[in-house]
């Protein structure tokens, strides 16, 4: 359940009630999971149902948890980080503190650098997590950039 709530929310919903019932399943995942590495993900869910559902101060509060997990080489524990610390890059250039939010964002690259493969040809066995990754790390990137100018 934890995975599918963070799914869920990968992209901002259009609808206000199927972003909270998104939100219910992350809360839902974190008060069930019980096996390690799927509590993080439901921290990870958890900082994204509050992101999207505009509460960017709580937000960053989860996502610090998870972004505080040493990575130790481990590149699912890099993945985690990067998935932690883009949603704080979208948190923080919500609430205007955008010199943080690029430092942040700068450290979700990393992080997403570190949890790839050294081939870049092959995502791996957590291609998953490296997809999920990417796609936070976009929206951050982009969100930091501002609109595109027509």
């Amino acid at each position: 359940m934890a995975r599918i709530s963070k799914l869920g929310l990968l992209a901002p919903l259009t609808n206000s009630t199927d972003t909270a019932q998104a939100a219910q399943m992350a809360d839902q995942a974190l008060a069930e999971t019980t096996d390690p590495k799927l509590i993080i993900e439901a921290q990870i869910g958890k900082g994204l149902a509050e992101y999207r559902l505009g509460q960017f101060a709580g937000a960053i509060e989860w996502m610090q948890k998870v972004a505080a997990i040493p990575t130790k080489g481990s590149h699912t524990a890099s993945l985690f980080n990067a998935n932690a610390v883009a949603i704080i890059a979208c948190a923080q250039q919500q609430l205007k503190q955008t010199d943080a939010a690029r430092a942040s964002l700068a450290q979700a690259k990393d992080a997403l650098r570190a949890g790839r493969p050294d081939s870049n040809n092959d995502l791996g066995t957590n291609w998953q997590d490296v997809l999920i990754a990417q796609a936070l790390v976009r929206e951050a990137s982009q969100l930091i950039a501002g609109p595109a100018v027509k």
